[in-house]
């Protein structure tokens, strides 16, 4: 029988058409669940409901909304900056750095070199 602490699910269902995002994640007994409905949000956690108001609270659903949002990140206003090439033994990657409009969501992206090219 296996331990539910060592239990690991995730889900993810996208409908690009009505900007919908549906995300669940279930580590042993703990379940979350963001649903994301044309600029509504509500995240679920046992049982506990939060609704997501504010434009930084929104962003993170809001860009995972599309279909790619590695593709899309740039129409919806993301800036994209480089922060250095990165030398390991066998590759070489580069770093990038994201923020989103309203400034959060800053993060670090490294890439393969030879994954781009």
């Amino acid at each position: 029988m296996e331990n539910p602490a060592y239990v690991f699910e995730y889900l993810i269902i996208k409908d690009a058409s009505k900007k919908c995002y549906y995300e669940k994640t279930t580590i042993g007994d703990s379940i979350w669940t963001q649903i994301y409905i044309r600029g509504v949000a509500v995240m679920l956690h046992t049982n506990k409901v939060d609704t997501l108001h504010s434009k930084i609270e929104l962003e993170e659903p809001h860009l995972q909304s599309h279909i790619l949002p590695d593709m899309e990140f740039e129409k919806l206003g993301y800036k994209l900056n480089l922060i250095g090439l990165h030398k390991f033994k066998n590759f070489d990657c580069y770093g990038t750095k994201i923020t989103s409009p309203a400034g959060k969501g800053k993060q670090i992206s490294i890439v393969r070199i030879p994954d781009i090219l």
